[in-house]
């Protein structure tokens, strides 16, 4: 959590009156309307899954990496951050250098990755991947931000494939206090929309499968 940012989400805050905020490490996906927040560790294809997902015409891409999050007007809000097109070209320029590379699986999908020297190894080239990925974009013609105005949208459900290791923790900020990481995603923001808990563990397809099928579902009214 930078100052930059911070400073950043604070200000977003105060323009669409949220409170508490949040900024969570996962993604969002537009079905009928409403938010869809998709949280987990690196490397699990949450990217990949939404991007698929708006190309079958199944909901659309509302943001990723990053997702703004915040009680207003009685209910949990994400405001978008117009970092989408930004993100998404990294996105590509990251699975590419992972395919390249041979490294284009999630380090995730047992119970105790870090605990072997292998997948530790694996774990580090995941994260150099993505800020090479950052840099080359940032660098590349046209990578930079495009002038957005804020929007927001109330979110219907939140999907959590926690992972126990998972070293990428989300934030949340209540009045003038500073930003606490957060844990439990799931307790966290069950006052405040439906959760549904998906496992993280077994190979990418049945991952994704779990997580299509938490993402889609009916929320019971």
């Amino acid at each position: 959590m930078t100052p930059a940012l911070e400073a950043q989400a604070r200000g977003v805050a105060d323009v669409f009156g949220l409170d508490p905020i949040w900024i969570v490490h996962g993604c969002a996906l537009l079905l009928g309307g409403e938010a869809v927040v998709l949280a987990g560790p690196p490397g699990l294809g949450k990217s990949r899954l939404l991007f698929e997902l708006e190309r079958r015409g199944e909901g659309r891409c509302l943001d990723d990496g990053l997702v703004l999050l915040g009680v207003g007007r009685g209910r949990l809000r994400l405001v978008e951050t117009g970092t989408l097109a930004f993100a998404r070209r990294g996105f590509r320029i990251s699975l590419l250098l992972r395919r390249l590379l041979l490294i284009d699986r999630s380090v995730f999908s047992t119970p105790a990755p870090l605990h072997h020297r292998r997948t530790r190894l694996l774990d580090r080239a995941l994260c150099r991947v993505a800020d090479l990925a950052f840099k080359l974009n940032v660098a590349l013609p046209r990578g930079r931000l495009a002038p957005h105005e804020p929007g927001d949208v109330p979110v219907s459900h939140f999907v959590v494939a926690a992972h126990s290791e998972d070293q990428y923790p989300s934030f949340r900020l209540d009045g003038a206090r500073s930003f606490a990481a957060i844990r439990d995603l799931g307790a966290e923001f069950a006052p405040y929309a439906h959760v549904h808990r998906v496992s993280p563990l077994g190979s990418r397809a049945e991952v994704a499968r779990r997580i299509r099928s938490a993402l889609l579902a009916p929320v019971a009214t």
